[in-house]
């Protein structure tokens, strides 16, 4: 799993986390060159502005960084969350994020255990 955090009120996808997309994205597609499907699901604070429609700016904007980068092997699908007041509270800076859920395919269904 992979986690973008985002500055709050923002669906801009920070710098450092541009960079740190691409390396992951890199590292996926050399050690998992099959992928079975992937979820992207962008979640917002209830305290942001407008929290539903950002947090489905944010799955947005990192989609189209998965595309960028080639990640595009596998069926995507995109969701968006507000987390509750206690939920946010609990995540802290990650109630701000966007997480992707690469699921790999191997040959003859063996995948290494890591």
């Amino acid at each position: 799993m992979k986690v973008i955090l985002f500055d709050k009120n923002s669906a801009v996808v920070p710098s450092k986390e541009v960079v740190d997309l691409a390396s992951w994205a890199i590292d996926m597609k050399q050690k998992y060159p099959i992928h079975q499907w992937m979820s992207i699901g962008g979640r917002a604070a209830p305290d942001e502005a407008q929290a539903s429609a950002l947090a489905a700016s944010r799955a947005a904007a990192v989609r189209m960084l998965t595309v960028q980068f080639g990640l595009t092997k596998s069926p995507v699908e995109a969701n968006s969350y507000v987390n509750t007041p206690e939920a946010a509270k609990l995540n802290g800076e990650k109630a701000r994020s966007v997480l992707i859920d690469l699921n790999p395919g191997c040959p003859n269904n063996c995948c290494d255990a890591q």
